[in-house]
């Protein structure tokens, strides 16, 4: 089990360390490849969310900042995103910290199988006689996407947790003996094509069409070699939006032109852009593009920043920013006006002594939070009962499903759309954890208010 298999490595890894750090370009190759060969084999076997935010992090924090290091000596590399320490220091803290993570992300659980088969008949049997549930979930999601640019801020992230009800609805529909479907789907699967063309934003099409993957294709029961062409073809989409994502936001995130920030300006461009890289391939996969995406995809640089700047220059946090993370996902922002705030600025600032400003979105991600609050092997040990805490969610959501709420599991994407990011902070995903947790709650709640259903 991996389990075992990552702490084993981890033992090893505390009489041994210099076999993983010396070698840390074959261990980040190794644990990449099992992570993502179990990844694959479980594609379309098992309901398993938790292997995104394990093969996410594995690469973000093993294996690209052990590219990094290895091409930089090179002629071949040119991006800019490099390590700010050597990597004796970094991989003392990321070897220790990401195995205890994967630990933490698979605990054995004997009620946790990840099965299909079962929830998914509980679930078509509960739903015989509520055929219009997804299809209210999906006008709720719809009307909170309209909506969302009309509400107060203190109500944004719950009125954007509404607009996923569109993909919810989706899985309702899947399930349910609604009559008409298909139009659910196609406007399902445009929804994050369209809010990505519009404002430039990947991360809805990568993380929420991983995630619903992973819900709907075992119903298909495909092949091995029809599981690797989903996920080849993936790692073609995202290395394109990777390679596209500066050029479109250059064009249009600044521009005041109407022509140029409507729709059919932006849809032009993106296929313009398509046309470039089928004439030119090496817009894709030249050295150019290819350092952009090694740099992007490496959050071990920003880990590595916080790493030479603390303790050297701010003390070790001994637990605060992860208790303030905490509290502040309960208090409402109009009650603690001075409440830690997302997108990493702080983070940056504090621990890195780099001001990113107010408009990039910068941070130095779960790896380095555990790392400032803890240390090397006290964030070692947060990371593992960090880990634990989403596999424990996960665990409760599988046997509610199965004791009293058999519709639960379709909420899976929603919650854990939002704390597979690696390049997020604690605070990021405990925010998203808790109020998609309560955001859920209320739902079911009012559902049955107002609709006379239970969810």
């Amino acid at each position: 089990m991996p389990f075992y298999l990552y702490i084993s490595l981890l033992a090893v890894y505390l009489f041994m360390p210099n076999i993983f750090i010396e070698n840390n370009l074959v261990f980040g190759l190794a644990m990449f490849a099992y992570v993502l060969g179990r990844f694959v084999w479980r594609l379309g076997k098992k309901l398993d969310a938790l292997s995104v935010m394990a093969l996410y992090a594995t690469g973000a924090y093993l294996l690209a900042p052990a590219l990094s290091y290895y091409l930089v000596e090179t002629d071949w590399y040119k991006g800019f995103n490099t390590m700010s320490v050597p990597y004796e220091e970094y991989f003392r803290v990321a070897v220790p910290g990401i195995l205890a993570l994967l630990g933490g992300l698979s605990f054995p659980y004997k009620s946790l199988d990840y099965e299909f088969e079962k929830p998914i008949e509980r679930i078509r049997e509960y739903l015989e006689d509520k055929p219009l549930v997804g299809v209210q979930l999906f006008w709720t999601g719809i009307f909170c996407t309209l909506a969302m640019p009309f509400v107060p801020n203190a109500l944004g992230f719950f009125f954007e947790l509404g607009s996923a009800l569109v993909y919810i609805g989706a899985l309702y529909i899947w399930l349910s003996p609604t009559e008409i479907k298909l139009p659910y789907y196609i406007a399902t699967a445009a929804m994050p094509l369209l809010n990505a063309i519009k404002g430039g934003m990947y991360g809805g099409i990568i993380f929420w069409g991983l995630l619903m993957l992973i819900m709907v294709l075992p119903s298909f029961k495909v092949k091995i070699h029809t599981r690797l062409l989903f996920v080849a073809s993936g790692f073609l989409i995202v290395l394109f939006l990777q390679s596209v994502k500066y050029e479109i936001r250059r064009l249009t995130w600044f521009a005041y032109d109407d022509e140029v920030t409507g729709l059919d300006y932006k849809l032009d461009l993106y296929q313009r852009l398509i046309g470039d890289r089928v004439e030119d391939p090496t817009l894709l996969f030249g050295e150019i593009m290819l350092s952009g995406a090694l740099d992007r995809t490496n959050q071990g640089s920003l880990t590595s920043m916080a790493i030479r700047y603390t303790p050297q220059f701010e003390p070790y946090a001994n637990g605060e920013t992860i208790f303030l993370s905490t509290l502040g996902s309960f208090v409402p922002r109009f009650i603690w006006p001075d409440k830690p705030k997302a997108g990493g600025r702080e983070n940056m600032l504090r621990f890195t002594g780099y001001d990113i400003g107010d408009v990039t979105a910068m941070d130095i991600g779960q790896l380095g939070d555990a790392y400032v609050n803890f240390g090397a092997k006290g964030g070692a040990v947060f990371l593992f009962f960090y880990g634990l805490l989403f596999c424990t969610v996960y665990m409760f959501m599988f046997k509610i499903s199965a004791e009293s709420i058999p519709t639960l599991i379709l909420w899976i994407p929603l919650i854990y759309t939002g704390v597979s990011q690696a390049d997020t902070s604690v605070l990021v995903c405990l925010n998203h954890l808790i109020k998609s947790s309560m955001f859920m709650l209320i739902l079911f709640i009012g559902f049955e208010k107002i609709f006379g259903t239970k969810l």
